[in-house]
């Protein structure tokens, strides 16, 4: 019986019996039971699930299943421990790997050559550190980052298989620095370590010289790689050490050598425009910590009178925004105020210590902001 209660908010409205509202329900059920003429197809019925957990327990299918691939890339099938992944699965995550991440970093290899390679057992490391980076942006894989960390960790620092697979080797660990996969103390983030490791196999190599493979490695199956990917994966490696050695204040590994020197150089016209940018301000950036910072005569490293520097490095720095202004990222625009924000804080660390004779030139907001902090600590 349904109580004839007055709704103060709308008159119109009226409640509805659940016996009622149970039948209306019914038939809307079989309504739509009638509109169903065609079963599923058996393809449709065969496509497995894209991520089971082997050995325990289920609480039902992903809340989002892997798409069918939109090119013509195919992958295999996956088959870790304690995971699967149905090759519609595994192509799914590659290609948002490479359509939402690498171009920020271009590092990888052409995505067919790169499906390639997968199929026969090659770039193991690279795989799952894309699968990795790929599942933390779909919803229908929560425990496949978990799954793979482990397995990509031990790989990463087995030397003996990254100087077998050097190239995708270099490359997954300079993804897993530039995207680290959780963040975690400094002292204990495995990024620089990472870094090193690829920047060092790097340039054993010759990747620095990438024109010259055979002058450092006689074996064929390197000499074939393609120039154009010796070169952006050497030029990632200096943009990728030197922001980590930035960040973390500490020496780049990088050699003495200037990198201009090189068969790598931003100008290339092979190389993409956002990794062109991004190594020229990681260029620059070196060189200003390379002056200002590891003065030989002085206990902390820094030059006598950073002014004219400063001064010099900032109208560099300001030639390079107006070049970047049209057609740059958002990436490279980021990586250019981190740069100009490193040159102040080789004023601020001067001011500190009374190590700056002239402030002429410098921006009067960075010389109040600088004195007052000052007096603050005094």
């Amino acid at each position: 019986m349904t109580r004839r209660v007055r709704c103060d908010l709308d008159a119109s409205f009226r409640r509805e019996a659940k016996r009622e509202k149970l039948l209306s329900l019914e038939e809307e059920n079989e309504r739509l039971k009638s509109t169903i003429t065609t079963p599923c197809s058996t393809t449709e019925q065969q496509i497995p699930v894209a991520l089971k957990q082997v050995g325990t327990s289920s609480h039902g299918p992903p809340a989002q299943g892997p798409a069918v691939p939109t090119g013509q890339t195919v992958f295999s099938a996956l088959q870790l421990e304690n995971v699967s992944l149905a090759p519609e699965a595994v192509a799914e995550l590659c290609e948002l790997c490479y359509a939402e991440y690498n171009p920020v970093l271009p590092v990888l290899p052409e995505i067919g050559r790169f499906s390639s390679a997968v199929a026969s057992s090659q770039y193991q490391l690279l795989l799952y550190v894309v699968l990795a980076l790929a599942s933390q942006r779909t919803p229908g894989y929560p425990a496949l980052r978990n799954q793979l960390e482990a397995l990509f960790r031990k790989l990463a620092l087995d030397v003996e298989a990254s100087t077998r697979n050097r190239l995708s080797a270099i490359q997954a660990l300079l993804i897993l620095c530039w995207w680290p996969l959780e963040y975690e103390p400094k002292s204990s983030n495995p990024s620089w370590l990472y870094c090193s490791i690829a920047t060092h196999t790097a340039l054993r190599f010759g990747l620095h010289q990438p024109h010259r493979a055979a002058d450092f490695d006689y074996r064929e199956s390197d000499r074939d790689a393609a120039t154009e990917v010796r070169s952006r994966t050497w030029a990632a490696c200096i943009i990728v050490n030197q922001t980590l050695s930035s960040y973390l204040g500490v020496p780049s590994t990088l050699p003495t050598m200037p990198i201009t020197t090189t068969d790598v150089r931003p100008s290339s016209e092979n190389m993409p425009p956002v990794l062109q940018q991004q190594l020229k301000v990681a260029n620059l950036e070196r060189e200003v910590c390379n002056i200002l910072g590891y003065h030989e005569s002085q206990q902390m490293g820094l030059t006598h009178d950073l002014s004219p520097w400063i001064q010099n490095f900032d109208r560099q720095y300001q030639e390079m925004s107006q070049e970047f202004t049209i057609g740059s990222s958002p990436v490279t625009r980021v990586s250019l105020l981190k740069a100009k924000l490193g040159l102040y804080s080789f004023l601020a660390t001067a001011c500190f210590n009374y190590h700056i004779q002239s402030t002429a030139g410098i921006p009067s907001w960075a010389i109040f902001d600088l004195e007052r902090k000052r007096k603050m600590c005094k």
